[in-house]
């Protein structure tokens, strides 16, 4: 299968170059010809969407709902699950046994607390697409969720990256985009990550227009814009994929999605999880 990728560093990235090539003209534009009904997006037009787009993802009342659960309290809960680092040392709670029978003198095992120890970034990405009859409360629920797993990744010292992908295929062409939504090292926005996350305008009006404007892809606009990414469960260069939402009681609670998102690491990256 050939596959194209365009990356961005930011919302504002990807918006500025869907203006700067809105020459490129296909006949199927549901990006901009779907109507705007709560159902497809909230009420959101083609034009309002980039708007948004271009101002960082600037949505107030995504921010507050996305924050009308404790995101913190959640974090605090999957914390407990996320494996300490554990090195050697010459005193420790347990023994390693292969290094207690070379005589190395660092044989104990101890968690590293040690605040300046490196880990490498965890990368996170999440499929912003989602199933049609999935309602925009199901993603709010699980883009909170993502971030609960977020901060307590950086609780246990971890840095992550959080980017949102919007991948489809047909035939043997898959085309994937990818936007960094918080980078390694930088706090999360609610409005930015609120209006990715969880804004169905964002994969239904603008993944739908980065289709369009694909050479190789967009032939897929003439038939439902491919076929999404059900059959993908992992994707290379993230310790973490959410995938493609297509199951209506994954998420339908808070409580609900924190577990898929668990779920989802425990399956993913047993390294980063407790075995507890």
């Amino acid at each position: 299968m050939k596959t194209y990728q365009q990356n961005f560093g930011s919302i504002t990235e990807m918006a500025r170059f869907i203006s700067d090539n809105e020459g490129s003209e296909n006949t199927h534009r549901s990006s901009k010809s779907s109507r705007a009904s709560k159902e497809w997006s909230m009420g959101i037009n083609y034009e309002d969407a980039l708007t948004m787009a271009r101002n960082g993802g600037h949505w107030p009342a995504g921010a507050e709902q996305l924050q009308s659960v404790s995101v913190q309290n959640a974090a605090s809960t999957l914390a407990d699950i996320i494996a300490p680092e554990i090195i050697n040392d010459v005193t420790g709670g347990a023994v390693d046994i292969g290094a207690y029978l070379s005589d190395d003198p660092e044989c104990f095992l101890r968690v590293d607390d040690e605040q300046e120890q490196v880990r490498p970034v965890v990368r996170i990405a999440v499929e912003l697409a989602v199933a049609g009859r999935i309602p925009a409360v199901d993603a709010m629920n699980r883009g909170r969720a993502v971030l609960a797993m977020v901060e307590a990744l950086e609780l246990q010292g971890h840095s992550t990256e959080l980017v949102g992908t919007f991948i489809t295929y047909e035939g043997d062409i898959r085309y994937e985009c990818h936007i960094v939504c918080k980078q390694a090292g930088e706090p999360w926005n609610p409005s930015s990550v609120a209006f990715m996350l969880a804004h169905p305008a964002f994969s239904r009006r603008l993944g739908f227009r980065m289709v369009e404007l694909h050479n190789e892809a967009r032939f897929m606009s003439e038939d439902y814009y491919g076929n999404g990414s059900q059959k993908i469960s992992s994707l290379n260069g993230f310790n973490l994929y959410v995938p493609y939402l297509c199951m209506g009681d994954l998420c339908d609670t808070p409580a609900k999605a924190l577990k898929y998102i668990e779920r989802v690491a425990r399956e993913q990256a047993p390294d980063l999880i407790a075995k507890h």
